[in-house]
């Protein structure tokens, strides 16, 4: 179904809808390798499902056999907050994160390392 135009080089113009060889629009068929995708699909899931929390696990057995002691829930953000405290009364502290340019052009190099080490 042509239809015509006004260029002078383009007589006229038909759309084309790409139709693929198994799909037709009333039935919309799966091809073999629809299968195939979908088992790909459906086993990368099983394997993820399968794996999480591996290298946590991993982790915590090695830390055990090491006699590393691995702070976990409330234990770990009570250790946090302490660290994040411990020296708010100090009237010295200085917040890295407010320090500007200037404030570190004051120091010495080895002050201004502290001051950052003492902040993370």
């Amino acid at each position: 179904m042509a239809s015509p135009t006004t260029s002078k080089r383009i007589h006229s113009v038909q759309l084309y809808r790409y139709t693929p060889h198994n799909v037709s629009y009333k039935h919309h068929k799966l091809a073999y390798y629809h299968l195939v995708f979908l088992a790909l699909y459906l086993y990368q899931v099983y394997w993820c499902v399968s794996t999480v929390g591996v290298p946590y696990r991993e982790f915590v057995q090695r830390a055990d056999s090491l006699g590393i002691d691995v702070m976990e829930g409330a234990t770990a953000l009570r250790s946090t907050l302490q660290f994040a405290v411990q020296d708010i009364e100090d009237p010295n502290r200085k917040d890295a994160s407010s320090m500007g340019w200037f404030d570190f052009m004051d120091m010495d190099i080895e002050e201004a390392n502290e001051a950052k080490r003492k902040q993370k």
